[in-house]
């Protein structure tokens, strides 16, 4: 079963005597890596559904947009910010009061 996601970039590393298994429920694909005494850990993929980082975007985008909408001022567009750390993504706006507010994330999968 190595084999099948090492052609898709995916590499998987355990100690010698310890297997890698694979689990279909529904659309729900689980992959548990086990030693002939305990599962060690399971990882569960959902096809169809988003990025999570993409989720996380998201929501500094809507936090931007409810900010202005609530009569804060944009003081920094959503996006990357690689001058700041690599996969920096965040918002900054101002209240009505002036004060700066930020809405960050770390989104390793989108550093430049």
């Amino acid at each position: 079963m190595d084999a099948l996601y090492n052609s898709h970039g995916v590499t998987f590393r355990y100690p010698g005597g310890w297997e890698l298994s694979e689990q279909r429920e529904g659309e729900q694909l689980s992959i548990t890596v086990s030693s002939p005494h305990a599962a060690f850990w399971t990882v569960s993929l959902f096809p169809g559904r988003p990025d999570p980082a993409d989720i996380v975007a998201a929501a500094v985008d809507a936090f931007h947009a409810a900010a202005l909408e609530a009569g804060g001022a944009s003081d920094g567009e959503p996006g990357l910010r690689p001058h700041y750390y690599a996969g920096y993504y965040a918002a900054f706006v101002r209240d009505p009061d002036g004060n700066r507010i930020e809405a960050v994330t770390f989104l390793r999968d989108k550093a430049e």
